[in-house]
């Protein structure tokens, strides 16, 4: 996704909220800006930075206005190059922002995560987390 006047995707710093969408969670329905370029003016109040499970188990990172329509997308081979090949995926976790660049930033915090570390956000691990968390020496 790029913004008209960014050269990047998108950034993340403050959350408005936090979906974890159960254990092992459950598709939610999914919204998408596939096909065009998301402009400021058009942003509706959140942002949302989401996580999807794969048929393969693998999890794929994105960002959108509409999570709903964004996972049917993925769903219907309009997503990402990466999600088409792995069908069907299920929506497991969302968080909202209240502006791009802070989903922007949170998007490329978690695409640098582990498998590891991303499943313990979604199961809402937070013990897990900070000891994935913790400087490896």
């Amino acid at each position: 996704m790029r913004v008209e006047g960014l050269p990047f995707p998108s950034i993340l710093l403050g959350v408005v909220s936090l979906s974890n969408h159960g254990s092992e969670p459950e598709a939610q329905p999914f919204g998408s800006a596939h096909g065009r370029s998301l402009r400021v003016e058009d942003m509706s109040d959140s942002i949302h930075v989401y996580i999807l499970r794969c048929a393969d188990g693998s999890y794929y990172v994105g960002l959108t206005e509409d999570l709903t329509g964004r996972e049917n997308a993925h769903n219907n081979g309009q997503g990402s190059k990466y999600t088409f090949l792995r069908r069907p995926v299920q929506l497991v976790y969302s968080e909202s922002y209240d502006s791009l660049e802070k989903a922007t930033g949170r998007e490329r915090q978690l695409k640098r995560w582990s498998r590891t570390k991303k499943k313990a956000l979604i199961v809402g691990d937070a013990a897990r987390l900070k000891q994935l968390s913790k400087r490896r020496s």
